[in-house]
């Protein structure tokens, strides 16, 4: 213990002897606090148009963190631009994979945790919205009645 103290003085003192090197402070955050949160869903854009829509949100929010939410595989496009981003399977694999698991709670439930971990201040849609997007999304419980029900 005694040593990463020391460490921590001695980082300290090398920061305020450059004058150049911000104030030495223990806070992760300035005096403003932490930054706003957008998250800017894109669900079911074209890759084409996530750079542009980057591009834009990222100028339009200079002062806050923006944050994607996808559901293309095609990280590397959001990894080039050092957008941060988080993830939603598309459509497509719910369908697949529509008898595995409740898409819609498991997707509920992983939205839920996306507003809690980010807190936004603000919710943009780009494509589908989100409320559009967790409807659509398939329910083992609503499916299986729908099957015993037959034509």
């Amino acid at each position: 213990m005694r040593r990463w103290t020391a460490l921590l003085k001695r980082l300290a003192r090398r920061g305020a002897e450059r004058p150049d090197a911000p104030e030495a402070s223990m806070a992760l955050f300035d005096g403003e606090g932490a930054p706003t949160v957008i998250l800017v869903t894109l669900l079911g854009v074209a890759d084409h148009h996530v750079e542009e829509i980057v591009t834009t949100t990222h100028a339009r929010f200079v002062r806050s963190r923006v944050v994607y939410v996808t559901d293309s595989l095609d990280f590397m496009r959001l990894r080039r631009m050092g957008a941060a981003f988080e993830y939603l399977p598309p459509a497509l694999d719910q369908q697949l994979h529509a008898g595995e698991l409740s898409w819609r709670l498991y997707l509920e439930r992983r939205w839920d945790l996306l507003l809690a971990k980010w807190k936004p201040l603000h919710v943009l849609s780009y494509g589908q919205n989100i409320e559009t997007y967790l409807r659509a999304a398939p329910d083992l419980a609503r499916d299986a009645g729908a099957r015993d029900e037959g034509p």
